[in-house]
C-alpha cells in the first residue's frame, strides 16, 4: 500500500511541475536535444531557411535543332546543331538558384544559368539559314548564347517537419542569341530572340535525417501566344547534405526541355519569319548552398 501511495504521489508531483509556468515541456526538450522541430524558418534538423542560394557546375549534354526561314527563300534547313555545324554535346557551366521564404508556406525564387557554345567546321551538305544559303564544303564559324533567368512564386500545400510538397508559378526570361557565319562568302546569319515563358512548377523536399534531404521537382508549360508556340520542361532530382545549419552541399541530375515555334519572335535579320528551335540539355550539378 506504501508503495502504491508513493507512486500515486510520484506522479501528482510530476504533473504539478509539469503545468507549473516557465517548467519545460517534452517538446521543448526534444527540440532543444536533437533540433528535429522545426520553426518558420528551419528545416528538418535545424538547418537555417529564411534565405537560401546555390551556386555550383552544370555537366550538361546538349541536343538542338534549329531551323530559321525567310520570306523571301522560303522554308529553312532544319539543322542539326552539334552534328551538322559542329557544336560541343558537352559543356560545364555555372547555374545558380535560391529562395526567400516570406513565411512558414511562401517563397519567392529566382535563378541564373547562361549556356554558351560556338565551333568552327566545314559544310558537308547546303543549308538556308534565314536569308543566306551557306553552299557545301564552305567553312563556317556557329555561334549560340542562351541565358535564363526563371522567377517565380511558390506555396507549400504540405509543411511538416521532415516533408515540405509545394507549388509554384512564375516566368523563365529567355535570351538567345545564334549566328552562322562563313566569312570567305561574306555571309553572317545572325539572329536574337528574347521573350517571357509562364512556367508552372511542382517540387518536394524530404528529410530523410537531420540535414539530410532528398529534393526533387517538375516545371512545365505550353503556350501560344502572337504567333508563336512554346513550351518549357524541366525534371531534376538529387540530395543535399548539411554540414552545419548555414553551409551544404548537394547534387541533382536535371533534364531540361525547351520548344520555340512560330513567328514574330526573332529581332535579327530575320524578323518577322518562322523560327523552329528544339533544345535539350541534361546532367548532374554539385553545388554549395548557404542557408540564413
Amino acid at each position: 500500500m506504501k508503495s502504491i501511495r508513493r507512486l500515486v504521489l510520484s506522479a501528482a508531483v510530476s504533473i504539478a511541475v509539469t503545468l507549473l509556468p516557465g517548467a519545460p515541456v517534452l517538446g521543448q526538450s526534444a527540440r532543444a536535444a536533437g533540433k528535429t522541430h522545426t520553426g518558420a524558418f528551419e528545416r528538418y534538423g535545424g538547418v537555417a531557411d529564411h534565405f537560401n542560394v546555390r551556386g555550383g557546375p552544370f555537366f550538361a549534354t546538349h541536343e538542338t535543332l534549329a531551323r530559321v526561314d525567310s520570306g523571301q527563300l522560303g522554308t529553312g534547313t532544319l539543322v542539326d546543331l552539334e552534328g551538322d555545324l559542329g557544336l560541343t554535346t558537352s559543356t560545364e557551366n555555372a547555374r545558380f538558384d535560391g529562395y526567400v521564404r516570406l513565411g512558414r508556406r511562401h517563397q519567392l525564387r529566382a535563378g541564373y544559368i547562361s549556356l554558351s557554345r560556338g565551333a568552327s567546321t566545314r559544310l558537308n551538305q547546303q543549308i538556308q539559314w534565314g536569308n543566306d544559303i551557306f553552299n557545301v564544303d564552305v567553312g563556317v564559324d556557329t555561334r549560340v548564347d542562351l541565358v535564363l533567368v526563371p522567377v517565380s512564386y511558390r506555396f507549400s500545400v504540405v509543411k511538416s517537419d521532415r516533408v515540405d510538397f509545394g507549388l509554384s508559378a512564375g516566368a523563365f526570361a529567355l535570351f538567345a542569341d545564334a549566328s552562322v557565319a562563313a566569312p570567305s562568302a561574306g555571309l553572317n546569319g545572325a539572329e536574337s530572340a528574347n521573350f517571357p515563358l509562364p512556367v508552372l512548377g511542382a517540387d518536394i523536399d524530404v528529410g530523410i535525417a537531420p540535414k539530410v534531404f532528398l529534393v526533387g521537382g517538375a516545371d512545365y508549360f505550353r503556350l501560344s501566344v502572337d504567333q508563336v508556340d512554346g513550351s518549357w520542361s524541366e525534371y531534376r532530382g538529387g540530395v543535399e547534405v548539411f554540414l552545419s545549419r548555414n553551409v551544404g552541399v548537394g547534387g541533382v541530375y536535371r533534364q531540361v526541355n525547351l520548344n520555340v515555334d512560330g513567328t514574330g519572335s526573332l529581332t535579327g535579320a530575320s524578323a518577322g519569319t518562322d523560327i523552329f528551335f528544339d533544345y535539350e540539355f541534361k546532367g548532374p550539378q554539385v553545388y554549395l548552398t548557404l542557408a540564413l
